[in-house]
């Protein structure tokens, strides 16, 4: 797995816009074979792939796609998941640090959590705090950061497009939230009651704000559609700065 030959190299098309669909290049296959089978080893080159396999590694993803075996798939998604919920378990204590009132982690049907009628599809995080008529739906997402053009690409149709193929359609992240919305929006009183906000202050009504919160900066947030896309940390800052 981590070692470069000619052959390798040649018999696949390069493509230097492609990242992890590009198996074979020297930053992930840095032990070098040379024709007579010799294998040619630097040191500081293998930390520097070191260093690439731990950053993807982390994230719950590999530097490369294909031939993964299915218990290492499976493994990877369990991390991607787990991390996904601290990310969620971490964004929420420090909202009810900054004095907000939460309901996290709403699965479909159990929406007399909310005060809504009806919920068909799981909630990440609804909050509000007293004396403000903002109540904020939020879907929290951390994916896993891009380096080439065809992932930014696919990061990106994740987020605002929906994709079409045999088995019907995907609908991307802004679909899914645009529908947790319209199953909120008519309801927003009923929500901030449940969260015990109280009256909104005067001559104001509440109102529902949607968005993403990222852990860390994504392309998405450069991209002007529909729902704001801000780091965790941008979107507590600004909280912190109206309390």
């Amino acid at each position: 797995m981590l070692t470069s030959t000619a052959v390798q190299m040649q018999a696949v098309e390069w493509r230097p816009w492609q990242t992890r669909t590009r198996r074979h290049r020297l930053l992930v296959q840095p032990v070098v074979q040379d024709l007579d089978g010799r294998l040619i080893v630097s040191p500081q080159y293998l930390l520097t792939s070191f260093q690439v396999y731990y950053r993807h590694l982390l994230q719950g993803v590999l530097p490369w796609a294909g031939d993964v075996p299915q218990p290492v798939t499976d493994a990877l998604a369990g991390r991607r998941a787990r991390r996904n919920i601290r990310f969620e378990r971490s964004l929420q204590v420090r909202l009810e640090q900054l004095g907000y009132a939460t309901v996290a982690r709403v699965k479909p049907n159990d929406h007399a959590r909310l005060g809504v009628p009806t919920l068909t599809t799981e909630v990440d995080l609804v909050c509000g705090r007293a004396g403000d008529s903002t109540v904020w739906l939020i879907e929290a997402k951390d994916p896993a950061s891009v380096h080439g053009f065809a992932e930014t690409a696919r990061q990106l149709r994740s987020f605002f497009r929906d994709q079409v193929g045999a088995r019907g359609t995907k609908p991307c992240y802004t679909t899914q939230l645009s529908r947790k919305e319209s199953e909120l929006a008519p309801h927003v009183a009923s929500i901030a009651a449940h969260l015990g906000l109280g009256d909104p202050p005067d001559g104001e009504q509440f109102r529902l704000s949607t968005l993403f919160v990222t852990r860390n900066l994504t392309p998405a947030s450069y991209v002007d559609e529909r729902y704001r896309v801000e780091t965790a940390a941008d979107f507590l800052a600004a909280r912190g700065q109206a309390a």
